[in-house]
């Protein structure tokens, strides 16, 4: 399996189809399979696909370091893209994955194209620290499948939920990996967002951004993209109608609406989208 050596730890990647670059940053717990619903779209409308294991989830394994941040983990966002020899990319991230997406457009923004920005905030103010410290006690008494459980109530919609078979096609998404999480690195990961706070360098951002929220997320409201929306010169906003914190996986054709215009926008060679084009995974 393809990985590269990054800040001392074997980082875990695939790269899928051809075109413009698009690193995609997972979220909290979760590792590379969590874009399974956008790698065939974005790969489909002429873009490789890197996706990523971040430190102290999937293949990538346990950090190194027994305490990070949000910016350390940017590094090794940066890291990849170098070691590919890639100097410029489209950075898509969601949740946790687009707090370290904001910390790699403040730090390097050479390497990024364009930014998006989905279902995520510039800081962890109070409520969301007592959401997530709500979520490390959870996570230390309970094993995966009923931690899992709990999350879905956060992370999905009420009537997603509500709907037969869903809920268990969301634990099968989630306990299907054969690279459990350890509670170690949920917890560094978890101490990672409770540092996470980029609110008065916004400004700061240069590449163009899109900011996509749920309408419905109660993990990260609405008035999260709002806040950013306002401080990043230029940034687009997209509310969806209904949708969770998960609505990337709820409701996939609703993030890729305004997503992959977006991207077309601002493609490299131009705005022509083109057909279908497929690489092996490593390269």
């Amino acid at each position: 399996m393809p990985k590269r050596i990054i800040n001392g730890m074997p980082i875990y990647y695939q790269s899928i189809g051809a075109g413009d670059p698009v690193l995609l940053i997972a979220g909290l717990a979760a590792d590379h399979t969590a874009w399974g619903l956008q790698v065939p779209a974005l790969s489909a409308s002429g873009y490789r696909c890197l996706l990523f294991d971040n430190r102290d989830s999937g293949q990538t394994g346990e950090s190194p370091d027994p305490s990070y941040r949000m910016m350390d983990m940017a590094e090794d966002a940066a890291g990849l893209l170098q070691a590919l020899q890639i100097s410029r990319a489209h950075i898509v991230g969601c949740s946790m994955g687009a707090m370290i997406a904001q910390e790699l457009a403040l730090a390097r923004p050479d390497l990024v194209a364009t930014l998006v920005l989905a279902a995520t905030a510039a800081q962890a103010d109070a409520y969301l620290r007592l959401v997530m410290g709500s979520w490390a006690a959870m996570r230390r008494g309970l094993g995966r499948e009923d931690f899992a459980r709990a999350l879905s109530v956060w992370i999905m919609s009420p009537p997603f939920l509500s709907l037969p078979g869903n809920l268990q096609r969301y634990l099968d998404l989630l306990l299907a990996t054969p690279f459990p999480q350890s509670v170690a690195g949920f917890l560094r990961q978890v101490e990672a967002c409770l540092g996470h706070d980029t609110l008065d360098r916004l400004e700061r951002i240069q590449a163009p951004t899109l900011i996509l929220a749920g309408e419905a997320d109660i993990l990260t409201p609405v008035r999260y993209a709002q806040a950013m929306a306002a401080r990043i010169p230029g940034a687009e906003l997209a509310v969806i109608p209904g949708g969770s914190h998960g609505f990337p996986f709820e409701t996939p054709e609703a993030f890729h609406d305004p997503l992959l215009p977006f991207l077309d926008r601002h493609r490299f060679g131009g705005n022509t989208r083109p057909g279908l084009r497929q690489s092996p995974a490593g390269g």
